[in-house]
């Protein structure tokens, strides 16, 4: 009986070894149905966010400076996918592979709506120090303005590619930033929009 113990020990430590080097359980997700009034999953760098109604949002949009928020613990991603619900959509955005650098933002930066597509659109802004640079492939789709648009980004490699409602819209090839932290952005005023059911998987 004791012999048959300490075998089972041993193997439950192997297998508690194997699985905690499994790639598959390696993969970090993170999900925020915004349900606190602060959340501290979030820094908040830019912009005075804060959640009603289970939905995130900037109290104080602005693009000089841009707003900025990202997830505390992910500072550090190369490949993920970003999934997320954008309401009322009017001038919002992902920052992807970026950094808050004091004020002055890096990173790629996906606009949901916005001026560049006459707010029927996404496109990308490759963002250095604070400055976006022009607006890049710029892609409308039907119906976008006003509505709760499901956006999915994925990123792997140099290539970022963005989903509406599961169907690709625009893609952009940058090699301008190899890791970084993903977070929103909003500049939409009134109307407001806003972000709700969030989900990150970083692979």
């Amino acid at each position: 009986m004791v012999g048959r113990m300490r075998i089972s020990r041993g193997a439950a430590a192997l297998a508690a070894a194997w699985f905690a080097v499994t790639p598959a359980l390696a993969a970090k997700t993170f999900c925020d149905s915004f349900k606190m009034k602060s959340d501290p999953a979030w820094s908040d760098q830019n912009g005075s966010w804060t959640i009603a109604g289970h939905r995130y949002y900037a109290a104080a949009p602005d693009n000089n400076p841009l707003t900025y928020t990202d997830l505390v613990d992910y500072q550090s991603l190369k490949n993920f996918t970003v999934n997320v619900t954008v309401n009322d959509v009017y001038d919002g955005g992902l920052w992807l592979r970026s950094q808050f650098n004091a004020g002055a933002p890096n990173g790629i930066l996906l606009v949901v709506g916005g001026a560049c597509s006459s707010y029927t659109g996404l496109y990308w802004h490759v963002v250095t120090n604070g400055v976006p640079g022009q607006c890049l492939n710029v892609a409308n789709v039907s119906g976008l303005a006003g509505s709760n648009a499901k956006v999915r980004v994925v990123v792997k490699g140099d290539t970022y590619t963005a989903y509406v409602a599961g169907k690709k819209v625009t893609s952009l090839t940058s090699s301008a930033y190899s890791v970084g932290s993903t977070g929103l952005y909003d500049n939409s005023g009134a109307p407001q929009d806003t972000f709700s059911h969030y989900c990150l998987s970083a692979h």
